[in-house]
């Protein structure tokens, strides 16, 4: 079995803040974003995947994702 690391991915975007009470994170990328249903988030060095509810630009270089 094939661990996950960081190489076999690329950086999209950071996490600037949450957005709201009920679990939406604001995220500012730089690049052209396709968001699929999986995103990992690197936390403490370590990539952890989170599943995506819903997503909608913010505006030009922003995200909200649930």
């Amino acid at each position: 079995m094939k661990s996950i690391q960081k190489k076999d991915f690329m950086e999209a975007g950071t996490v600037v803040k949450t957005h709201g009470t009920k679990g939406d994170l604001k995220i500012v990328t730089d690049i052209k974003v396709k968001l699929t249903e999986w995103a990992f988030l690197e936390i403490r060095e370590k990539l952890v995947p989170f599943y995506i509810e819903q997503a909608q630009t913010a505006n030009h270089d922003e995200w909200l994702v649930k």
